[in-house]
């Protein structure tokens, strides 16, 4: 189960990424155009395929009643589906966001 850890802090990374994106966006700050695309590539659109990936994966493990969940911190993977969740709503609510 070492890949369901690895990837549950990927998702971690990428949801951070997110947060910063969604920072930018209502803010002025004012970073390096190379920081600032990495940033918007790995948190608007990485970010949720990683987060819908990770918990399609977690939720097969569990299923097969391998204990997914075992090495994985509870904060981490509440966390992650609570941005998982944030993401999908605000995909939905600004579909702006696919039709670059």
């Amino acid at each position: 189960m070492k890949w369901l850890s690895f990837l549950s802090k990927l998702a971690f990374i990428c949801n951070i990424c997110f947060l910063f994106c969604f920072l930018l966006r209502y803010s002025n700050l004012q970073l390096d155009e190379e920081l600032n695309g990495l940033l918007i590539i790995i948190g608007w659109f990485m970010a949720i395929i990683v987060s819908l990936f990770y918990f399609l994966l977690t939720f097969i493990a569990i299923a097969r009643k391998r204990h997914a969940k075992a090495d994985i911190p509870a904060w981490l993977i509440i966390t992650n589906f609570v941005f998982m969740v944030v993401e999908l709503i605000y995909l939905v609510y600004n579909p702006e966001l696919l039709s670059a």
